[in-house]
């Protein structure tokens, strides 16, 4: 079995990956900080809802 091509193309798809995965969860407020931990935005309730 041939594996050039699948070992050309996952460095490339892991790196795709974490860049979405990386803007979903700053769409929710959760974005890395400087310490390579993550900040998660403050969280308000009003009403019904809950707002990030």
């Amino acid at each position: 079995m041939n594996i050039a091509n699948i070992k050309k193309y996952a460095p490339k798809a892991r790196v795709c990956f974490i860049d979405i995965l990386t803007r979903q969860a700053a769409r929710v407020g959760i974005s890395p900080d400087n310490k390579g931990g993550a900040a998660i935005a403050p969280m308000m309730l009003t009403d019904t809802r809950l707002l990030v």
